[in-house]
């Protein structure tokens, strides 16, 4: 779709050929701040509750560890699917 609107030769504007790759391409980083957000919310508050310091540290270094082990699981599928898609790999 980029080709053909740098050719003018696209029907749509050039907004939506920019969020065409875009959407999809910014969910994944969203997706995993929004988990490192959350299980480091889920830490304070565990905190807050009481909980043992050691069991909450635990839960913040969880954080990058979730994000590592769902990209060697799913996650490079799915960014090979979508390279490939784009004609990349």
């Amino acid at each position: 779709m980029a080709g053909l609107h740098l050719e003018h030769h696209a029907r749509i504007g050039g907004a939506a050929v920019v969020l065409s790759p875009a959407l999809p391409v910014g969910r994944y980083p969203l997706m995993v701040y929004l988990l490192h957000t959350l299980l480091l919310s889920a830490a304070v508050l565990l905190a807050a509750a009481g909980v043992g310091t050691a069991v909450c540290l635990l839960v913040v270094m969880i954080a990058p560890f979730v994000t590592v082990v769902g990209h060697e699981t799913v996650g490079h599928r799915h960014q090979r699917r979508m390279l490939r898609d784009l004609g990349t790999g």
